[in-house]
């Protein structure tokens, strides 16, 4: 028996308290690899009972999203994304079924919601296997009957290989409903674990059987195809994912030196751009990666140099101070064409997750940096461009800011890579310039990271989880 982890088995415990039917309806043979992550499960549910499902849905912090190729009025996709775990449910207000792409049959009436049992073992009311064979026979000869519809099933014929197998060894051929139906809609035939029995023939007559079933005419199937060729080019063009958030969200982690956001960044990052569209940005420094590497290689360069020579390149740096505006400037304009892109991505709904953000205060980090002490045309001129970048960059939706210890930051800092390794005086400064630094964000949470990564892993998944269900449920 496959281990479940407890924030699925509160979920169904509380489907289970509160009475609401539903049952798993096909693919019951993979219902082990969606305890482990890997596999969707397909749940029936029907009108009566959906929307108190959504409710403990948003509560147990399962998230909508959106197809990118292809969505369906009642079949809905949900996420629950964990640090360890992704789990994903397809919940069919309606038993919509048939061609992969077309979905053009309405099956809703073959299935009696109370017609199911109660698996122990997997904490799930399972629908009868009688059923379930009959409706694998629907989706079977519906899908191989056009070209595409039998391209996608030689891609999946493992799948059905393995799901047939399993009901066959489960069906009761015998019993007297299964029977009527069968003879009724399916000629009394049977198809064999080969996949093989049905002839072309009798397919016809029971597609032609099952056309009172059929809820999509040729306009809407021709409509249906055209998107979905074209949002399939779109998808495969801009190299995107399956799935989306319905609504964008952009969020970035700040933190002093050394405080773990970066290791948060990616950790998080990693787990939401397995499944959905996210994206990840380091406004702080925008820069190409070839330059930051060299900028860091120039740092390890100058810690190593003599006093003499370090005064010498300050002295120089003086003169040159002309160029060190210019390059502020420069950067004042990358951090607002990127805020750009974060802009453009949100809109696409994407999830945006920024390593820090930027701050409309001078001797803020990552605020300005160009000050008027001469207070000259030239001066004011550059000044004025620079704030005008700054003060039109958007805030991000929400911030979650680390409050770590100074003492754990710099415990951290001690552990990096000798390349990577910083001065503790240069940790303790950045500390203090930290705790006064306020960044552009519409709302604001503070979180205690003194932990171990996992442990803040796990906590930083339900701020996010909670702030993408605010904007994207759809029953309030």
């Amino acid at each position: 028996m496959t281990t479940k982890e407890n924030k699925i088995i509160n979920f169904f415990d509380e489907i289970h308290n509160l009475k609401i039917n539903y049952a798993v309806w096909k693919n019951t043979n993979l219902i082990d690899k969606f305890y482990l992550g890997e596999e969707n499960l397909d749940i029936y549910i029907d009108n009566n009972n959906y929307f108190n499902f959504k409710k403990i849905l948003d509560k147990h912090q399962w998230i909508k999203v959106i197809n990118n190729i292809r969505n369906y009025k009642f079949i809905d996709h949900y996420f629950l994304f964990t640090k360890n775990k992704i789990y994903h449910l397809h919940i069919y207000n309606k038993l919509i079924t048939g061609d992969s792409i077309l979905k053009e049959y309405d099956f809703s009436e073959l299935i009696n919601i109370n017609n199911c049992f109660f698996s122990e073992n997997y904490n799930l009311w399972i629908l009868d296997y009688n059923v379930q064979y009959l409706l694998f026979k629907v989706r079977f000869i519906i899908k191989n009957s056009n070209i595409l519809g039998k391209f996608i099933f030689k891609k999946q014929k493992n799948y059905y290989y393995n799901e047939i197998i399993f009901l066959n060894n489960f069906t009761n051929k015998g019993d007297k409903h299964y029977i009527e139906i069968n003879k009724k809609y399916f000629l009394g035939l049977e198809i064999d674990n080969g996949l093989k029995n049905i002839k072309k023939k009798d397919a016809k007559l029971i597609i032609n059987n099952l056309k009172r079933f059929k809820i999509r005419n040729l306009f809407e199937i021709y409509l249906i195809f055209s998107s979905f060729f074209f949002k399939y080019l779109q998808k495969s063009f801009f190299k995107r994912k399956n799935f989306k958030l319905k609504e964008g969200i952009s969020l970035f982690i700040s933190g002093c030196d050394s405080s773990g956001k970066s290791s948060l960044v990616n950790e998080v990052f990693n787990i939401y751009e397995d499944k959905i569209d996210t994206k990840t940005f380091t406004i702080a420094k925008p820069y190409p990666k070839f330059i930051i590497n060299l900028a860091n290689y120039k740092k390890i360069y100058i810690k190593k140099e003599s006093n003499k020579k370090r005064n010498a390149r300050k002295n120089n740096y003086k003169k040159i101070n002309f160029l060190i505006i210019i390059k502020n400037l420069n950067l004042a304009l990358l951090r607002y064409i990127t805020s750009k892109k974060i802009d453009k991505y949100k809109r696409n709904k994407y999830l945006i997750i920024c390593d820090r953000y930027v701050s409309n205060y001078v001797n803020h980090i990552n605020g300005p940096r160009i000050m008027n002490k001469k207070n000259t045309l030239l001066n004011n001129f550059i000044m004025n461009i620079e704030s005008f970048f700054y003060s039109n960059i958007k805030p991000l939706d929400f911030e979650i800011r680390l409050k770590t210890d100074l003492e754990i930051a710099i415990f951290r800092n001690n552990r990096r890579k000798k390349g990577e390794l910083k001065d503790k005086n240069e940790i303790i400064n950045r500390y203090n310039l930290f705790q006064k630094s306020t960044f552009k964000s519409l709302k604001k949470y503070e979180y205690e990271n003194n932990n171990k990564l996992q442990k803040s892993i796990e906590d930083i998944l339900i701020i996010i989880n909670k702030n993408i269900l605010k904007k994207t449920n759809d029953y309030n």
